[in-house]
């Protein structure tokens, strides 16, 4: 599990979580969407939805699993 807490930065108020996320984080869009529904993201103690807006003076705490590419399993011949 990987997790950041840190302050809203001043050019992201009013910007979208989903939008902040991606680029505050380097997330795409898309993960940062998943993390959002999945409840890991809060601002000031609030879980947010992906729509909800940044606001100043707020304090972000981000968590989320690092995605796995696909398992290989050997074949054997």
């Amino acid at each position: 599990m990987q997790h950041r807490s840190l302050p809203v930065p001043d050019g992201l108020v009013g910007k979208r979580v989903d939008a902040a996320l991606a680029t505050l984080l380097g997330f795409s869009r898309t993960f940062a969407a998943e993390v959002i529904q999945s409840g890991g993201v809060l601002l000031d103690g609030q879980v947010l939805g992906k729509s909800d807006r940044l606001h100043a003076d707020g304090w972000l705490e981000v968590s989320w699993q690092e995605k796995r590419g696909p398992e290989v399993i050997p074949i054997e011949l």
